[in-house]
């Protein structure tokens, strides 16, 4: 046999923005492990209200106006503690990010090396067509639309089985009194489409609870966030 002379495939570098919310951290990097052949890096920013609607407007005028590299890397370094030197040498060929205050970021930096752009969950101020890619739950669909969106059924998530068991495993012994088979129930938060109230959160209980017991199983109940206290 002769030898394979076909040059290496390079690999794709690709740019994680983060807030640092674990539920942001888990869609982006769900999606990315499902890619081949890549090398990651993540910049994690922390990033004020005020100075988020800076970016926007920012975000508004670069669409219009060519900012130079180093003004967006000044604007962008107030924000995080990774290295500007750094990131110029990564010069990713793809940005990636979810949650809203990630968005001008994602969108500020593509600017300077020309990356391709995704986005887990629908932008809430700028567009959908300031991105290449928007990964939106399928639910969001009558609010974001357009040729350039991937609807799923759920937010992405990196969370696997093996995940699952290792989780389980710490969990388990931190459990009072007997628990057979345990059903896990997560309780969100108010949409803007969707919400529950006193007199439906009573009669889901009942369903749940009955089912329970029907079944022999242990009910095991956690807030988010968004819960409604």
């Amino acid at each position: 046999m002769y030898p394979d002379r076909r040059p290496p495939k390079v690999k794709k570098r690709i740019l994680i923005v983060s807030d640092g919310k674990r539920g942001h951290i888990h869609q982006t990097e769900g999606v990315v492990r499902k890619l081949r052949n890549v090398i990651g890096k993540k910049i994690e920013i922390k990033i004020s209200k005020p100075y988020y609607l800076f970016l926007v407007f920012v975000s508004f005028l670069a669409r219009r106006i060519n900012f130079s590299q180093p003004l967006i890397l000044f604007w962008i370094q107030r924000i995080t503690n990774a290295p500007m030197t750094s990131l110029l040498k990564f010069s990713p060929d793809l940005i990636i990010s979810a949650g809203s205050l990630t968005h001008p970021v994602t969108y500020l930096l593509s600017r300077i090396w020309g990356s391709r752009t995704v986005v887990c969950m629908r932008p809430s101020m700028l567009s959908t067509n300031d991105f290449d890619l928007v990964v939106a739950p399928r639910h969001d669909q009558d609010k974001c639309k357009g040729d350039n969106i991937i609807y799923t059924m759920g937010a992405t998530s990196h969370i696997s089985e093996g995940f699952i068991f290792a989780e389980a495993v710490t969990l388990y012994p931190r459990l009072r009194g007997d628990v057979n088979r345990p059903l896990g129930l997560l309780i969100g938060g108010d949409s803007s489409l969707n919400y529950i109230n006193a007199a439906l959160a009573e009669e889901l209980m009942q369903e749940v609870l009955l089912l329970c017991e029907e079944n022999d199983l242990s009910l095991l109940t956690t807030t988010s966030r968004r819960t409604t206290p």
